[in-house]
């Protein structure tokens, strides 16, 4: 299976799979805007509906993907975005759809592969930043 996971306000794939159609966001309001889009393409939604397996999608608050890039930055000594975040909160939290994704025995499927990328345009005082702010509202 496949897990796509956006932040809050910037979720147009996750749109897309709930409403069954495409939907255009007005506007990106999450941080994570790197990799963000107000409506995926119709290749995205074909794709999707080709893979042999099922897609998911879900979303994670901007303080748990800035959590997961501090996080990550701990652990491998590399800074990610926010968009990266997004897919690293949903390992570290055990997101409630990647654990769907993974079904009844998720031992049976002992990996877990998350696309990180991008960290050109953050620093950890930013992430540092955005993790104080974010944790306030």
């Amino acid at each position: 299976p496949v897990v796509a996971v956006e932040t809050v306000g910037a979720e147009s794939f996750y749109e897309r799979q709930r409403a069954g159609k495409v939907v255009r966001l007005d506007d990106i309001t999450s941080i994570a805007k790197t990799l963000g889009a107000r409506a995926v393409s119709e290749d995205m939604v074909a794709l999707a509906e080709a893979h042999p397996g099922k897609v998911f999608a879900a979303t994670v608050r901007d303080i748990d993907a800035v959590n997961a890039c501090c996080l990550f930055a701990s652990h491998h000594r590399l800074l990610v975005e926010p968009s990266t975040g997004a897919g690293l909160a949903a390992v570290y939290g055990f997101h409630p759809t990647l654990m769907a994704a993974l079904g009844p025995s998720p031992r049976k499927h002992p990996l877990v592969a998350v696309v990180v990328c991008g960290g050109s345009l953050v620093t950890m005082e930013q992430l540092l930043e955005w993790k104080a702010t974010l944790s306030c509202v």
